[in-house]
């Protein structure tokens, strides 16, 4: 049963942080919830900001949870889940439905608006707007276009690429067929840009940006919705026709099953490597986050899609899933566009904050390699004797570009030689299903083998796991003196744990137990001169029997 902390921060908000004996680093439970977010409300998104100096001081890196018509924004420790403080937001309707935090701290929230009073001129929908979380709310207006549909409902998905005066607004919505770009005007509020037409297509519950570096107004986006009857594409700038071009997404991403089913997407990219990650949340089994690489960064080429690594894939078991969730639900990262410089020892960990509406907010990390790839996951690694032969067994969960595990021995457990390879039975290196392997060393030497796991990807970075070892054809176990006048010693040489037995002549037991000690003394002063039998069981060795005369 995990371990769970208890955040009383006043008696109105009090959270229940769930400490990572799964996949991820910190979770919090909807029940009985923290702030806003409970089992029942309507907590629809949540962004990252990496902390840093601010008006009224130095803050750590933070998560702010929106919840639609709540009366504030919660703010919470990003490190561990812990509740900070609220920031009040006044005024009526669907307000916070949707948050996005530039990188300097500037908080953005949506008030999402479902229908116009007659025609677009002179309508807009509102934008909540802090410099940062110290500061007050400056309303802002997003002019509608001319000629806009009555019945538009905007505000359901949002993003924002770039900060200060070079923000730009993507907004859309789960009946409105267009994305509308809006150029951030710090002087007298924003300006809108040009409307993306989604060929029938809709953003119904989110978009992604794909940053243009040289004009934010011209980014590249990604957009969901949480039905399979849509084709959620990706849609880039083209400057020769002056206008965005749709591309279908791959199919592995929206098969149409519940399973893998999302309404949520979040691109990022690794030092120059491009990834996508989804996640649903209407269903219990549409919760994982599934995180894809976009192979050789060919992002319109729905092929080059390809499924790495699958969080939150555990049964649920940790919390009772609630229903009831349209699946809105959030994806954020810690830092969107990772270069090589923000590596450290040639690793980079990136955070994960997942929503599920209604059920949990959780952090997790991935750590990727310089090279834009992430690390083989391996687990139960064992070396023991079967049917007679030395047997390493393990298992992967996730595989990246992995192309082998070189098998090495050693006869001291310092200096290793590969004895075999495991080639990678993963399709091309990569992925996310658990797979078995085994090998089986057919000479080993005798004595103690000592065994570990070097894994190899395609690049040749590798990495080494823990040793393990089995003792061959050695008698580790000493019975002695013998004869003997009184005492019996059995010498556990290796210290391993041992079962012994001492029996007389006619098989009745007289001592017994367990021990890993080196020396085990055992008196037959109160027994008579005789046969006697000394019994010791060990787990790699298994059963010897000796035969012990006491004069």
């Amino acid at each position: 049963m995990k371990k769970q902390l208890l955040y009383l921060v006043s008696m109105l908000f009090l959270g229940t942080i769930c400490k990572a004996q799964n996949d991820y680093d910190w979770r919090i439970l909807s029940s009985p919830g923290v702030g806003l977010f409970t089992a029942s409300s309507n907590t629809y998104s949540l962004s990252y900001f990496k902390g840093g100096e601010i008006s009224g001081g130095n803050i750590g890196e933070r998560i702010y949870v929106a919840t639609r018509e709540g009366t504030g924004i919660d703010v919470l420790n990003a490190t561990d889940g812990s509740y900070v403080k609220s920031i009040p937001i006044s005024g009526s309707g669907f307000k916070n439905t949707k948050i996005r935090v530039t990188d300097i701290g500037e908080i953005y929230s949506v008030t999402m608006r479902t229908a116009l009073s007659s025609s677009s001129d002179g309508q807009f929908i509102t934008v909540n707007y802090l410099e940062d979380e110290n500061s007050t709310v400056d309303a802002l207006s997003l002019p509608y276009p001319p000629g806009m549909s009555s019945t538009p409902r905007m505000g359901d998905s949002f993003d924002v690429v770039g900060s200060g005066n070079n923000a730009v607004l993507f907004i859309g919505g789960s009946v409105t067929q267009s994305v509308y770009i809006y150029k951030r005007n710090v002087s007298d509020g924003v300006d809108f840009v040009r409307e993306v037409p989604l060929g029938g297509d809709l953003a119904a519950f989110s978009i992604s940006i794909v940053p243009n570096e040289s004009d934010y107004s011209k980014s590249g986006f990604f957009v969901s919705h949480n039905t399979t009857s849509n084709d959620r594409k990706l849609f880039l700038y083209d400057e020769g026709t002056n206008s965005y071009i749709g591309y279908k997404m791959p199919l592995r991403i929206h098969d149409a099953t519940a399973t893998n089913n999302f309404s949520q997407i979040k691109y990022f990219k690794i030092n120059n490597v491009g990834y996508l990650m989804t996640s649903g949340g209407s269903t219990e089994s549409s919760k994982k986050v599934r995180v894809f690489k976009i192979l050789g960064n060919d992002y319109t080429n729905n092929i080059n899609y390809e499924e790495v690594r699958v969080l939150n894939s555990g049964s649920g078991a940790d919390y009772s899933y609630v229903t009831g969730n349209a699946g809105p639900s959030d994806l954020e990262v810690s830092k969107e566009v990772v270069s090589s410089a923000d590596f450290v020892s040639g690793k980079y960990t990136l955070g994960v904050y997942q929503l599920v509406t209604r059920n949990t907010i959780s952090k997790y990390s991935l750590i990727f390699n310089l090279d834009g790839t992430l690390p083989v996951s391996l687990s139960d690694f064992n070396a023991s004797i079967k049917n007679g032969k030395n047997t390493l067994t393990w298992k992967t969960h996730n595989e990246d570009n992995n192309e082998k595990f070189e098998v090495q021995r050693s006869d001291d457990g310092k200096s290793f030689e590969t004895i075999g390879v495991e080639m990678s039975k993963a399709e091309n290196g990569n992925s996310s299903a658990v797979l078995n392997y085994q090998f089986i060393d057919e000479n080993p030497l005798n004595g103690i083998n000592y065994y570990r796991l070097k894994q190899v990807d395609k690049n040749g970075q590798f990495k080494l796991y823990d040793v393990q070892f089995i003792k061959n054809g050695i008698n580790a176990v000493y019975v002695y003196p013998n004869p003997t006048t009184d005492v019996v010693n059995v010498d556990n040489l290796l210290q391993s744990e041992i079962s012994y037995a001492i029996y007389n002549a006619k098989g009745k037991l007289l001592f017994s137990g367990d021990s890993s000690k080196m020396m085990i003394s055992i008196s037959l002063h109160n027994y008579p001169p005789g046969i006697y039998f000394v019994k010791v069981t060990d787990n790699d060795l298994g059963v010897k029997n000796y035969k012990i005369v006491k004069q």
